[in-house]
């Protein structure tokens, strides 16, 4: 998958996210026959409250996850490096947006990040990795579940040693699923639990397991 690839699968998220926003305009109301409805549509309202408000919105994603293959004495080269790092950690930081349905508890959400991971002192190493998450949830209350797809471009392992020159491997863009739980602590943030299931393959047949398990946190305004 190339950044060709990529834009295509941008272009057609924002393209859905607008179209449901698009047919929330446009579509009438069921609840506009007469007073009673309209009053029972409010109770409704009051009821859910901002939970179910609808609506596109933007947010920001804040993680930090912990799984994989260690890959301490992976075969760099023509010799094997030790890295401080592992396939599926650590750090997740990404925005995106969101899209909440008007008559129905659910939600999507689109969203770009930087994970990365692994250092030691004596030897600078990351595996870094950009994420794009097509996600779709089912909101019950304060409580969100839900999964989708994940597509990992550019992942790269670098390795920047003072007594050896910097070594690195590129890796295939890989497609994995997530499954999340979230909860929300208060109007527009929630934390969440995250399962991440992925692989890694480079064109000299390293294959590295990029399973993780990670707390999140969403931040939508």
């Amino acid at each position: 998958m190339n950044i060709k690839h990529f834009t295509y699968i941008l272009a057609i998220g924002l393209a859905c996210m607008s179209g449901q926003a698009a047919l929330a305009l446009d579509r009438p109301s069921p609840f506009s026959g007469g007073v009673e409805d309209n009053a029972h549509r409010n109770s409704a309202a009051d009821e859910e409250g901002s939970l179910l408000e609808s609506g596109l919105s933007w947010g920001a994603h804040i993680g930090f996850t912990t799984g994989g293959d260690n890959l301490e004495d992976l075969q760099l080269g023509d010799k094997s490096t030790k890295v401080d790092a592992t396939g599926g950690g650590a750090f997740y930081l990404g925005g995106g947006a969101r899209y909440d349905f008007i008559d129905m508890p659910l939600e999507l959400h689109l969203s770009l990040a930087l994970h990365t991971d692994g250092y030691v002192p004596s030897t600078d190493a990351k595996f870094r990795r950009f994420p794009l998450d097509m996600l779709g949830f089912y909101k019950f209350n304060k409580h969100r579940f839900g999964g989708g797809l994940t597509f990992h471009f550019s992942p790269k392992l670098e390795v920047n040693n003072e007594e050896e020159s910097s070594k690195s491997e590129s890796f295939d863009n890989a497609m994995g699923i997530i499954f999340e739980y979230g909860y929300m602590v208060i109007e527009g943030v929630s934390l969440g639990l995250r399962y991440t299931s992925i692989d890694y393959k480079a064109s000299d047949q390293i294959e590295i397991k990029g399973d993780q398990l990670g707390l999140m946190a969403h931040v939508f305004f």
